[in-house]
Parts: C-alpha cells; sequence; structure tokens
C-alpha cells in the first residue's frame, strides 16, 4: 500500500510523545497523555508468558518471543528489527510490514541496471542469442515498471521475468510498518520515564 493510501499510519509517526507519563503496574504500562485517552497506549505483558500484548489508542499488535518469561525492560532495550520479527499479530498482519514505492523502484531499480551492464557486455561480445531477450526485457520495464501501489505492483509481479534477473520478487518494496516503531519508541520512552520517576 503505498504511502497516500495509508496516510493514517504515517500520521502517527509526528507523535513525540513529550506530553505522555507513564504508569506501571506490575507487568502493564500505560503511557499517554494525563486524563486524557489521547493517544494512550498499553503495554502488557500476560502473566507467566512471553507475550506482549500493545493497544489502545494507536492501534493494536501482539508479540511472542517463545520463551518462559520476558520484561518490559528486555524488550525496551531491542532492536527495530528484532522487536518486529516476533509479531504474531497486528492491524497489518502478521509480519508487521508495509510496502513502500520508491523502496520497490529502486531496488527492482538496481537489478535492473546490474542486468543491463551484464547484457550490454554480452552484446559487445556479439552473442546475438542475447540481443531478443535483451530487447524484449527493455520494452517489459517501459511498458509496466511504474507502479502505483502495493496491490498494482503484486499483479505485475506474476508476470515479471525474475528468472532474467536474480531478484528476491516479493520482498522487493516492503519495510517495517510505522506503527511497529511507533510501539518500540512509545516503550522506550516509558521505561526512561519511569526511571527518571524512580517508579
Amino acid at each position: 500500500m503505498s504511502k497516500n493510501e495509508n496516510k493514517p499510519y504515517y500520521d502517527l509517526m509526528v507523535i513525540d510523545f513529550k506530553d505522555h507519563i507513564a504508569e506501571r503496574k506490575d507487568n502493564i504500562i500505560d503511557f499517554g497523555i494525563p486524563n486524557t485517552g489521547i493517544e494512550r497506549i498499553r503495554f502488557m505483558i500476560l502473566p507467566n508468558t512471553s507475550i506482549l500484548v500493545v493497544y489502545g489508542d494507536l492501534g493494536y499488535a501482539m508479540f511472542n518471543w517463545y520463551r518462559n518469561t520476558i520484561t518490559v525492560e528486555d524488550i525496551s532495550t531491542m532492536s527495530i528489527d528484532y522487536f518486529q520479527g516476533k509479531c504474531v499479530a497486528s492491524e497489518v498482519g502478521r509480519d508487521f510490514r508495509d510496502w513502500y514505492p520508491e523502496r520497490a523502484k529502486e531496488s527492482i531499480g538496481c537489478e535492473i541496471l546490474e542486468r543491463i551492464d551484464y547484457i550490454n557486455d554480452q552484446l559487445e561480445e556479439k552473442k546475438e542469442d542475447q540481443i531478443d531477450t535483451y530487447k524484449e526485457f527493455i520494452q517489459f520495464i517501459n511498458d509496466h515498471f511504474n507502479f502505483d501501489s502495493r496491490f498494482e505492483f503484486a499483479d505485475t509481479l506474476t508476470t515479471f521475468p525474475f528468472s532474467f534477473f536474480d531478484c528476491d520478487d516479493y520482498e522487493a518494496g516492503f519495510g517495517i510498518h510505522p506503527s511497529c516503531y511507533l510501539y518500540l519508541k512509545a516503550l522506550k520512552l516509558a521505561m526512561k520515564y519511569l526511571t527518571e520517576h524512580d517508579h
């Protein structure tokens, strides 16, 4: 889904949580603006598990580390890649990813340029059997490379000649969803607040 199609999620990224405070009770942390429900997030580790549930005004997600127990302190020190990798459910799917058109174009574009360079080298060596394949490939790129949405992109990929150049097709353009960044950012700030206020 393109940035414009997913605009509400991208709007979340401007939240700086500067007016938020954190409150903790056992394995539950509430992080929000005092006396309101605005931009409130609850982080809850289910008892005797390593399952983190995140929910509230900014959406929901569930993460599982598949071990006996885990703490919010442990989670707050994790990298975004490790954190995202433990997602088992979210509003946008289990993998908590989004599709970015520019990233897709860059990824495919790099592969295209490398393959074109290779083909040009072959043509310089006068390998006539490459010429028709080269022309067909260039025509396909000219006809189909302007992808406006994840779904249009995916449809095009079904006929895209990936065998012609090694490329991980359906991975092109995918990245961590903005909400995932937001949750980890909020948890880190909540833990910082609790430490500074001796909670």
